[in-house]
């Protein structure tokens, strides 16, 4: 139990630096100023008593240079990490929408996505990578025709690249199903879905999310397709 607990305190404390070789590499681009009347003047102080008990000058140097680097660090993690771009998924939505012919009802599997930290996101797009199929006789997914990369529509911005604000929530339709048994991805090029997806039952789609200097978010959904037409489910798995 106690080597399970200082294992997990060594992967908590080893996560907290793993920023550092970014800060050693801006710390080049730093002036000394910026930090030394930071709270690195704290290590100094303590350097400086170190000094007074006759530690080795060379101890001293060491400690203070290291004091002087972990202090500036962690004055400088909170601030990178709360402008590093990130995406966060917020969960799948379903929104009903008109179309110009009045007898026809849509619904939309749409994305809800947004910039988790303070960093505008550029170039964002969405891309669909593969949809399966579950299949009892196989008990396991099997792969459709539609196993090759297409770009997602964007909530009224259409397929191409938008621009992620702070705070603000993006949408990315993934589908649409209608009252007339047609469904349709999102996609460009547009495609009709209904030869891959063709029968009652259980659809996977893998979707990517990427944008400039920012890592990518992978989201896979389980997409069950039910009587009646708007009885659809989806659920992140």
């Amino acid at each position: 139990m106690a080597f399970e607990s200082l294992q997990r305190w060594l992967a908590e404390r080893a996560g907290f630096y793993r920023e550092l070789p970014d800060y050693l590499r801006g710390l080049r681009k730093t002036a000394i100023q910026e930090i030394v009347y930071g709270e690195s003047v704290i290590a100094t102080a303590f350097a400086v008593y170190t000094y007074v008990y006759s530690i080795s000058l060379a101890s001293v140097l060491l400690f203070f240079a290291g004091s002087f680097v972990l202090a500036g660090y962690h004055i400088w993690r909170a601030e990178h990490l709360r402008l590093v771009p990130k995406f966060e998924h917020l969960g799948a939505r379903f929104e009903q929408k008109t179309t110009t012919d009045p007898t026809e009802q849509r619904r939309y599997v749409q994305l809800r996505l947004r910039s988790i930290n303070d960093a505008e996101i550029e170039q964002c797009e969405g891309h669909l990578l593969q949809v399966m199929r579950w299949s009892d006789e196989e008990n396991d997914w099997i792969e459709t025709e539609l196993n090759q990369h297409l770009h997602l529509h964007w909530s009224y911005g259409g397929p191409h690249p938008i621009t992620f604000h702070p705070g603000m929530e993006e949408r990315l339709n993934l589908l649409w199903v209608n009252n007339r048994t047609q469904i349709s991805l999102e996609t460009w090029p547009q495609v009709m879905a209904i030869a891959a997806i063709n029968a009652l039952g259980a659809y996977k789609f893998d979707v990517h999310v990427t944008g400039r200097n920012c890592p990518p978010i992978k989201i896979r959904l389980r997409l069950q397709l039910t009587q009646p037409w708007d009885a659809l489910t989806v659920e992140q798995i």
